[in-house]
Formats: C-alpha cells, sequence, structure tokens
C-alpha cells in the first residue's frame, strides 16, 4: 500500500476500527501515521463539543436562522456530536487528500536509457512515492546529483530527490554534486549516506569505487566505506566489511 492509498482508507479507520494493511503501512511510514494521529485526536477533541440548540443562541442568530426557514419559528434539534465531527474530519481529510494524493506525487527523476520493456520509457518522469520495477537495464538521470543505473530484476522506490529505496536487485550510483545533506540509498538493513562518489548497492551490501560511504546499520553503529572496500549487512544486522570481497565490484560497462 502507498501513501495515496492508506490517506483514502483513513476515514473507513474511524467508523470501522483498525484495518490489516492500513496499519502495517502507518507503522512503517512516519508522514502518514502522522496524518492518522491528527485526524483521530481532532475526532475525539469534536465528539467533546457542547450539543447546539438554537434556542439558547444570540437573538440576532436566532433571528437571521428564521428569516432562511420563512415565516415559521425555526426550531434546530440537538445535532448529535459524533455525526458532526464525522462529517468535519471527513472535510478535512478530502482537503488532505487533495493536497497531498490527489495530484500526481513530486518528479524527483528522469528515465534516460532504457530497454523496450522498462516500466518507465525513456525521457519520463520518475515520481516520489511510487514503485518501479526494472525487467532490464536502465538508467535514470537525477537532476543537478548524478546518475542511477539499474541491474535487470531492480525494484526501487524514491522517498524523495535525495533519497532512494532498494527493495530487490542492484544499482549503481555515480553522485557529481553533493546535495544537502547527502544522498542516501535506503534498504531494509541499512542507510547509506554520500556526498559524491561512485558505489553500488544491494539490499544487503554496499561497494565503494571512488569516494566514500557511511553506512547506518541500526540506531548506533556506522561503518565508513573507502575506495575499494565493501560491506554486508545479514538478515541480524550482521556486518562484514572488507576490501573488495562481500560482493562483485560491477563498473559501468557491465551494465551495457
Amino acid at each position: 500500500m502507498n501513501c495515496k492509498g492508506a490517506r483514502e482508507r483513513f476515514i473507513e479507520r474511524l467508523h470501522q476500527g483498525p484495518d490489516a494493511e492500513l496499519s502495517e503501512h502507518l507503522a512503517s511510514c512516519s508522514t502518514c501515521r502522522g496524518d492518522m494521529d491528527g485526524i483521530e485526536e481532532s475526532a475525539l477533541a469534536l465528539q467533546a463539543v457542547p450539543e447546539i440548540d438554537v434556542d439558547r443562541m444570540p437573538f440576532s442568530l436566532a433571528r437571521r436562522q428564521t428569516a432562511y426557514e420563512g415565516s415559521r419559528t425555526s426550531r434546530l434539534h440537538r445535532v448529535p456530536r459524533l455525526t458532526m465531527a464525522a462529517g468535519i474530519v471527513a472535510a478535512v481529510l478530502v482537503g488532505l487528500i487533495l493536497w497531498t494524493g490527489g495530484a500526481p506525487e513530486p518528479i524527483v527523476a528522469f528515465v534516460g536509457e532504457a530497454a523496450p520493456d522498462s516500466p518507465v520509457p525513456p525521457q519520463a518522469p520518475i515520481h516520489a512515492n511510487v514503485e518501479y520495477r526494472f525487467p532490464s537495464y536502465a538508467e535514470i538521470v537525477l537532476p543537478a546529483v548524478g546518475t542511477l543505473r539499474v541491474r535487470p530484476g531492480t525494484a526501487i522506490r524514491f522517498e524523495s530527490a535525495t533519497a532512494v529505496h532498494i527493495d530487490d536487485g542492484e544499482v549503481f550510483l555515480e553522485i557529481h554534486r553533493r546535495p544537502r545533506g547527502g544522498f542516501q540509498v535506503r534498504t531494509e538493513r541499512f542507510v547509506a549516506t554520500v556526498r559524491g562518489t561512485r558505489f553500488g548497492v544491494r539490499p544487503y551490501a554496499v561497494y565503494v569505487l571512488s569516494g566514500s560511504v557511511n553506512v547506518q546499520v541500526g540506531p548506533e553503529r556506522v561503518e565508513s566505506l573507502a575506495a575499494g572496500e565493501t560491506i554486508s549487512v545479514g538478515h541480524d544486522r550482521t556486518v562484514v566489511k572488507g576490501a573488495g570481497t562481500a560482493v562483485t565490484i560491477v563498473e559501468f560497462s557491465d551494465y551495457q
């Protein structure tokens, strides 16, 4: 489930309770989790709003209500607080979806060269928060940052213009310009941060051809890699660091 699909289920969660697929997404996405928490807090706060009775409203407001109803005297019955809360939260949610999910996700990169079976044709944009699986070779251009080349069978998802998540396969990156905060490559096992280098990443390993890469494994451990060094990370976060022994070093020519 992506962020757009999650936002479309926020209201259902309010009325029907936990949803396993949505809960799994919220556990891994801090942005959607924050949005959902805010909506649930708003709903609880709105349920505490006192019930409304027009008979006790100031004269000027009651007179406007009478004029709206015509010649007869209007009496507004008590409005259920939960119904009002749900209505207001629904309006807030619609605005949230229109603002963040109604339009396409931001464009963060473009496809350069690609095989005919590529999910994105050459010169077409790559959007954030969308998973792309490439059955064959492809080159992705990161404007003003560098290039990213993927091997067949690679699945990637850009989280922003300076962060990409690799779910499967292998990616080789050449970062020309140092973005503020560095460029990050994330997998389920580690986060690799660079500030200008040539390096490759698999879901379980990093190898560096030039420059340097910092690899964070868990909340406290950070390994620094120089040119010619490699690191592999096991399911249990066991780290093996070496000099070209953990993975096979791949040059650009191997992708073509």
